[in-house]
């Protein structure tokens, strides 16, 4: 791929493909024409025939000295903004005309940063790792950990590029919450003495827990013979902390 790489370069040297500008401190803008993957090449250039003619004979050049066979029925085409001449630039360079926004290499194309469906492919991830996972077979510290290796993991590089939106992060605690608890059932039904002793029983888990630990308070002390009930909360719920 450094062979078409240096093919490319020279185009643009010669100004036969002209890619778009970066604006950076001073006069010294960037012009970037293309971008290379393990398996894939990204390539900017005007909607101009000239240029698609150009790119196309380094692509047949490419093939000719390298030995690789490149698969033209693959190559997708994307306008930007509005190309009056899209048919006959797609006869010149073969395959397809895509649309922006679209997902390139598991990452958005073109979407705009804000957008809430750009995320929406992190969220199906998490929905077929927990479909494969049989939480009814693992310890609430099994779940807990297959949540902060795994599922915690896989929105990070998108966060690294975009915003998170705050609904976003809703959805993604509202599916670690349904896996956590998933075949265990609330403590509610498994603590129902417990529960009955409460005084603020509208309020969840994570409302009762505070930096110096948990704070639940009783209608009233608690009986001998309830306090291996209440160890076992106690027990079940150091699995949060």
């Amino acid at each position: 791929m450094k062979g078409l790489n240096n093919m490319i370069k020279t185009a643009k040297v010669s100004g036969w493909v002209k890619g778009f500008e970066v604006n950076r401190s001073g006069d010294n803008n960037l012009e970037i024409t293309h971008l290379q993957y393990a398996d894939g090449t990204l390539v900017f250039c005007d909607a101009e025939k000239d240029q698609l003619r150009f790119l196309r004979i380094i692509l047949v050049l490419f093939e000719g000295v390298s030995g690789l066979h490149i698969n033209w029925r693959k190559r997708n085409m994307f306008p930007i903004n509005e190309v009056n001449n899209m048919e006959q630039l797609t006869q010149i360079l073969g395959g397809e005309v895509g649309s922006l926004p679209t997902v390139y290499l598991g990452m958005p194309l073109g979407a705009r940063s804000k957008s809430k469906e750009i995320w929406n492919s992190v969220i199906e991830k998490c929905e077929k790792k927990m479909s494969r996972w049989k939480s009814q077979y693992l310890s609430m510290g099994g779940r807990l950990i297959l949540i902060n290796s795994v599922l915690d993991s896989l929105p990070t590089y998108m966060m690294s590029l975009f915003p998170i939106p705050a609904g976003t992060v809703q959805r993604l605690n509202k599916l670690r919450r349904s896996f956590l608890w998933q075949g265990v059932g609330s403590l509610k039904e498994r603590y129902p003495d417990m529960f009955g002793l409460a005084q603020n029983q509208h309020k969840t888990v994570a409302d009762m827990w505070s930096h110096q630990g948990w704070e639940i308070a009783l209608r009233r002390q608690f009986n001998d013979w309830e306090i291996t009930r209440l160890a076992d909360l106690y027990k079940e719920l150091e699995a949060f902390t």
